[in-house]
């Protein structure tokens, strides 16, 4: 079990004249150098632009990893059961945000059964760090949506059940 490089992915969003729901193109790339692929991708956003009509709303670059020999979770593991997470907006405590965690782990609840097994708990290593991630004052390491972040240690959490059609 190790995760593989599969390389660069360029993902590009077209709009036409309607507006949203955009049109998404991916394209693999040949070039795997982090170096050089920036050029690239540069060389070919101008040939996308000058193929078509619509117009490139956005464009990301992807470097994609993959688990090359993925061995599934057992029975019970389901997407579905989820940690929500709400937390005011650092430095806008009027404003909120929120994350889920898909298939979340039974410890990062209070209790395994009762009304405890639906209350986030926030005393575990894990959520803190999870909810830390989108926390200038604590992991720094990512946006939580539209360039803001949140105060997580102000934050709480609860569990949900989603509907899923394929069972």
């Amino acid at each position: 079990m190790a995760i593989a490089d599969k390389g660069f992915f360029l993902d590009v969003d077209f709009a036409d004249n309607g507006g949203k729901p955009y049109a998404r193109r991916e394209y693999q790339l040949v070039d795997t150098d982090p170096a050089t692929v920036g050029a690239v991708v540069t060389s070919m956003i101008a040939k996308i632009i000058a193929a078509s009509d619509s117009h490139v709303s956005a464009y990301r670059l992807v470097h994609l990893f993959v688990e090359d020999a993925l061995t599934l979770p057992a029975s019970g593991v389901q997407n579905e059961n989820q940690l929500i997470f709400t937390a005011p907006i650092d430095a806008e405590p009027t404003k909120s945000a929120f994350f889920s965690i898909p298939a979340a782990k039974p410890a990062l609840f209070t209790a395994s059964s009762g009304k405890g097994a639906n209350i986030a708990n926030m005393s575990n290593g894990a959520l803190l760090a999870y909810a830390g991630m989108f926390d200038p004052a604590v992991g720094d390491e990512a946006y939580i949506s539209d360039g803001e972040q949140i105060d997580s240690l102000q934050g709480g959490g609860k569990r949900r059940h989603t509907k899923n059609s394929n069972g």
